[in-house]
């Protein structure tokens, strides 16, 4: 079975410990676990702790599990980051909050990150009225797992490759590096096997045509009629790194309102306005516009839908416009496409692999990193190539 890779060295170092001596306490008891197929949920408990592109990436996953057990009741248990993504999806009956801050991504926080799973207990099990048949944790990771554990679920379902599988009673075997919405999609599978129905796999979002509204007055505020065509710039993402330069983002903005008579709209996070503001300054055309820090998630998913292009570093607006089907140019650097890239959507992702991707993503060192080598002539190209003729 292929061995999942751990960016972080100090991990790497550090996962092979834990589960040494976590099996030799916990994993014995997986010994009485009954085979899935004995196994009949009424309720199932998903832990999507993530941000917004991986609670979209999950969304294949939740549809196939609706398909599995559709008399199932199915909570999903998510963050604030996922929580706008999930409402009003179909495939969900109870949508829980918890309240937990971003993971690390150094192993130096995890001992946080447990204390603030066991803060954030009580009040997941206040919501948990009744009791639940089967857990699943889409992430794979050391924390949720443990969360699945402390819930008490007689069911535990996931991968073990970041740690905590003695704490399941199930685990799927790991394929390799597949992009993540196949892998989460896997976990599913594993559940039954045998099911062969042919289902969608698209990724999905629910928005309701008050925020459809929304987001028409918010583009006519701006200058932009429903004559007006248009193209979405992202600009930002998680980690600093993972940024393509805004002045190249400027420039970009500045040839699609010349060559290509373009609107173009900015959005972000209220804390990226002032870049977002940089970028329109610097791009010195009027049709050049920013929404940053104005508009909702759903919002922006409805002025995405409406756009014909979208442009952007590997964040969550990027599979937003994959969920609403907008084609879309991908700029990637630390993460590998083949794992996070566009899904089932037209895109061009545009990727230099260097010698130390996949990395971390909080910080670079390497001059040019990794991103910089896209150029603006590789940019344009794509444009060309993907705007309606």
């Amino acid at each position: 079975m292929p061995a999942y890779r751990i960016k972080n060295t100090r991990s790497r170092i550090l996962m092979p410990l834990v589960n040494f001596f976590g099996y030799a306490i916990w994993g014995w008891s997986r010994l009485s676990a009954p085979p899935l197929n004995q196994v009949f949920p009424k309720k199932i408990l998903v832990l999507l702790l993530d941000e917004i592109g991986d609670v979209l990436l999950a969304t294949p996953a939740l549809h196939r599990l609706r398909k599995i057990y559709p008399q199932a009741k199915i909570a999903v248990a998510v963050r604030r980051p996922g929580y706008a993504i999930l409402s009003a999806n179909p495939d969900i009956d109870d949508l829980i909050l918890v309240d937990l801050p971003r993971f690390s991504a150094r192993p130096s926080g995890l001992l946080a990150d447990l204390k603030n799973i066991k803060k954030a207990l009580p009040v997941l099990m206040s919501r948990l009225k009744e009791p639940y048949d089967l857990g699943l944790d889409l992430r794979a990771d050391l924390r949720t797992i443990y969360l699945l554990k402390k819930i008490g679920l007689p069911i535990r379902v996931s991968q073990s490759i970041r740690g905590g599988g003695f704490w399941l009673t199930h685990i799927p075997p790991y394929h390799g590096e597949l992009h993540e919405a196949e892998r989460k999609l896997e976990i599913v599978n594993f559940l039954r096997p045998n099911f062969n129905e042919k289902v969608d796999g698209k990724l999905r979002i629910a928005v309701a045509p008050e925020k459809k509204r929304q987001a028409r007055l918010h583009l006519s505020n701006s200058g932009i009629t429903e004559s007006h065509k248009f193209a979405v710039i992202h600009p930002f993402a998680g980690w600093p790194p993972k940024q393509w330069p805004a002045e190249r983002f400027a420039e970009i903005s500045r040839y699609l309102a010349i060559k290509h008579r373009l609107k173009v709209v900015i959005i972000g996070a209220p804390q990226d306005k002032p870049a977002a503001d940089k970028i329109v300054s610097l791009s010195n055309q009027d049709g050049v516009v920013s929404l940053a820090g104005a508009i909702d998630l759903k919002t922006t998913a409805a002025i995405i839908e409406h756009a014909s292009l979208f442009i952007g570093n590997d964040s969550g607006p990027m599979h937003l416009a994959c969920a609403v089907q907008t084609p879309v140019i991908a700029l990637f650097g630390q993460n590998t496409p083949h794992r996070y890239g566009p899904w089932q959507n037209k895109n061009i992702t545009l990727y230099h692999q260097v010698e130390c991707s996949p990395c971390p993503q909080t910080e670079c060192r390497r001059r040019p990193n990794c991103l910089e080598l896209i150029s603006i002539d590789e940019v344009m190209k794509a444009i060309v190539t993907l705007l309606p003729k």
